[in-house]
């Protein structure tokens, strides 16, 4: 017969998990840390580099645990049940694309330093940079699309088609780029929403 149960090793880990997450990271955190300006916890995170979780995919021979999906995932169920903040769960999609696909000098630069949770920070800003550039990009091409089928010879529609308080494409950093800003602006969920919701959370948690 075989046994879908967890292993000792990985039982252990999960409760591990489970017992630190529930001191470190209570729903007063989970509030406080949604008032910042960046929303992560960087206590909780050293706590969790010196634990050897920001490495749990990572090979050995980088510095990290060396294990599994299933192992992360256990790590992942418990800051879920916590509600915890920041951005674990993308670090380590970047840590485990560089270990599946890095070249050699990637992953012996930027591994040992992510294991560490000392390029995490740094990794994500980047990221958080590149998501907002295809997002500007994205809003543009879309907003070609639309007016696509009002055609060149259309001005009266093409300009009636435009908030009034913009101005024309092109001048000024163009139409695109501020229709583009104003979906980034909308897409963004404001802080008071947030807040909000992580209270819920954290009071159902509690509970």
């Amino acid at each position: 017969m075989i046994d879908f149960g967890l292993s000792e090793d990985q039982e252990a880990l999960q409760r591990s998990a489970r017992e630190v997450l529930g001191k470190e990271c209570q729903p007063a955190l989970v509030r406080e840390t949604a008032r910042t300006a960046d929303g992560i916890p960087t206590a909780l995170y050293t706590k969790m580099a010196e634990l050897g979780w920001m490495g749990l995919v990572v090979p050995e021979a980088y510095g990290g645990l060396g294990l599994g999906t299933l192992e992360l995932a256990l790590v992942l169920e418990e800051l879920g049940r916590v509600v915890a903040p920041g951005p674990f769960l993308g670090t380590q999609l970047v840590t485990s694309a560089i270990v599946r696909g890095g070249t050699a000098a990637a992953k012996k630069t930027w591994l040992p330093r992510l294991v560490a949770g000392e390029a995490w920070r740094e990794m994500m800003a980047a990221l958080r940079v590149r998501q907002r550039e295809m997002t500007v990009a994205e809003a543009e091409r879309r907003f070609d699309e639309e007016q696509a089928p009002f055609g060149p010879g259309n001005r009266l529609l093409r300009r009636r088609s435009r908030p009034q308080a913009l101005p024309a494409r092109g001048a000024q950093g163009g139409w695109s780029a501020r229709r583009a800003a104003r979906l980034v602006a909308m897409a963004e969920i404001s802080r008071t929403e947030c807040s909000s919701a992580i209270d819920r959370a954290a009071r159902s948690v509690a509970s």
